[in-house]
């Protein structure tokens, strides 16, 4: 079995703080959406309910703009889903 490149390491971050955000969307009733950190540190002081990958957060969507301000950027779903 092959080690797992930095780019299948970093979809599968992804893909794990997407389905956190989807269960915290279900768990809260409100949007959480997933950001990318720079360097993989998390940008500014992450609240107790966000979830953090190394590299991806989900971070409730209204705060958002917060983490943007801090250095995160937003990941676009991919289309077709």
């Amino acid at each position: 079995m092959r080690p797992a490149s930095n780019r299948e390491s970093e979809m599968f971050k992804l893909k794990v703080a997407r389905g956190q955000a989807s269960y915290l969307t279900q768990l809260h009733g409100r949007p959480y959406v997933v950001m990318q950190t720079p360097h993989d540190a998390q940008c500014n002081q992450a609240p107790f309910d966000t979830f953090n990958t190394g590299r991806f957060i989900a971070v409730d969507a209204a705060e958002a703009a917060d983490y943007a301000a801090g250095g995160c950027r937003l990941m676009e779903e991919e289309s077709g889903k």
